[in-house]
């Protein structure tokens, strides 16, 4: 994949992201849970666990930059979301050398990140 083509996806889902909450129907946006996607992540998740290799730290890089967009974008406060993708998918790149890159050992991963389990 282009390192192009990834940011573009990425900047999609940030769009998307936006737009996911006046899409899901009223009695679940103002009910008790709140609910938020977060697509980049669940993305970078995937291209850390399958595209990247063990010395490349692609997913990582394009982490930082994007969660710094949410921040700036959605919260008020700089910083949390581009610390914390940063260290998930920098911990799923290290995990991925223990485990198989596989899709059940992928949905473990991502999907206990991603709120799945």
């Amino acid at each position: 994949m282009s390192r192009y083509f990834i940011a573009l996806l990425c900047l999609f889902f940030l769009i998307m992201q936006g737009m996911a909450m006046s899409m899901l129907p009223a009695n679940l946006v103002y009910s008790d849970l709140l609910m938020t996607p977060h697509w980049i992540l669940i993305f970078l998740l995937i291209i850390a666990i399958f595209y990247d290799k063990d010395d490349t730290y692609n997913a990582v890089w394009y982490g930082l930059p994007f969660g710094l967009l949410i921040d700036v974008v959605y919260t008020g406060v700089l910083g949390v979301y581009m610390i914390t993708y940063t260290l998930i998918i920098y911990t799923v790149h290290g995990l991925n050398k223990w485990l198989h890159a596989n899709f059940f050992c992928g949905f473990l991963i991502g999907g206990r990140r991603c709120g799945f389990s």
